[in-house]
């Protein structure tokens, strides 16, 4: 079914397009339905197509709806996902740092304990506001949708920027103590480059989403 509405719908959204294609694909049918209905009481086509675009409201608006669920859904994924990943990294350092064989240990610099301690506690941080946005997108439209997913992609980003200079300036200065042995470092350094890469192209869709359009 060819109609305008569909169109201008399609043209607007933005999102998952698993996501898109199943509310489209829901509207097209509601369209259709409609549309053979007044077919029946005996409208010509173009009519009833006519009158099933008017009954379905204003274009606009329906979209604008759509998009703010869209946003919702695309944070809601995001928020539980990043607070996995977040978790699940810091735990894996730590366990590193903390039960691996180390050769000639050694006193840690000052500057080493307090990057240490930015990197734990932006990666805190970064967790609570995955799981206040998680709160906010789940209570339904008590908060706009838009200001939730953007403190969403926002504390990513910055929580990703902060752990990346902060981790660099450790290796800098000089780590204390390095495992014996080196692929355990290695292996997750690549996990956290993946987990990390991943991390910050969801929360710049984030950011995507929440944009107005002009």
């Amino acid at each position: 079914m060819s109609s305008a509405v569909l169109e201008r719908l399609e043209a607007s959204l933005r999102g998952p397009r698993r996501a898109r294609q199943d509310m489209l694909a829901e509207i097209r049918d509601g369209l259709q339905d409609a549309t053979d209905a007044y077919r029946a009481a005996g409208l010509p086509a173009r009519t009833a197509r006519e009158r099933a675009e008017a009954e379905f409201g204003d274009a606009e608006q329906i979209a604008a709806e759509l998009q703010a669920e869209l946003t919702a859904r695309y944070g809601l994924r995001s928020a539980l996902m990043m607070a996995i990943v977040l978790g699940a990294l810091t735990t894996l350092w730590d366990v590193i740092w903390q039960f691996a064989p180390t050769p000639n240990p050694v006193e840690p610099k000052p500057v080493v304990v307090l990057l240490s301690s930015v990197i734990d506690t932006v990666s805190l941080a970064a967790a609570a506001c995955g799981a206040l946005a998680l709160v906010l997108l789940a209570t339904g439209n008590r908060v706009p949708t838009s200001w939730a997913v953007r403190l969403l992609g926002w504390s990513a980003l910055i929580a990703f920027g902060v752990i990346t200079v902060a981790s660099g300036g450790m290796h800098l200065t000089g780590v204390p103590a390095h495992p014996a042995n080196v692929l355990p470092v290695i292996a997750a350094g690549c996990v956290s480059l993946v987990l990390g890469s991943w991390v910050v192209v969801r929360a710049v869709r984030c950011l995507q989403l929440t944009k107005p359009q002009h």
